[in-house]
């Protein structure tokens, strides 16, 4: 349901009321979601292997997608928007996962080489 279907009355201050009450709650049963996947090694692996297909390693999620094709730069803009929006979450809701996923990956590709 989106908050659209939330309030069918926008000046009804009741069902604006009620509406922001559920998006509370709902944002409220995000984040603890995103906190228990990221508590896990496995949560933030399957998170760093998104930001893997978010071009993380490739062109970056910091780093503009445009390669001389314009296509492929839609593609790759859409990609890079999903990691970022992944990477602020994380480090909005623990910056430390973030720094954890990271140190994580450097130690897999390590034993992976080593």
């Amino acid at each position: 349901m989106t908050e659209r279907t939330l309030i069918r009355n926008a000046a009804d201050p009741e069902q604006v009321a009620k509406a922001g009450k559920v998006q509370d709650r709902r944002q409220k049963e995000l984040v603890a979601a995103f906190n228990d996947i990221l508590k896990t090694y496995q949560g933030r692996l399957w998170l760093y292997w998104l930001l893997e297909q978010c071009g993380l390693e490739s062109f970056g999620v910091f780093t503009l997608s445009y390669m001389g094709n314009v296509e492929d730069a839609l593609v790759n803009e859409g990609r890079r928007r999903v990691g970022n929006q992944v990477m602020a979450a994380i480090v909005e809701l623990n910056p430390e996962y973030y720094v954890m996923m990271m140190k994580e990956a450097k130690d897999r590709r390590a034993n992976d080489n080593g």
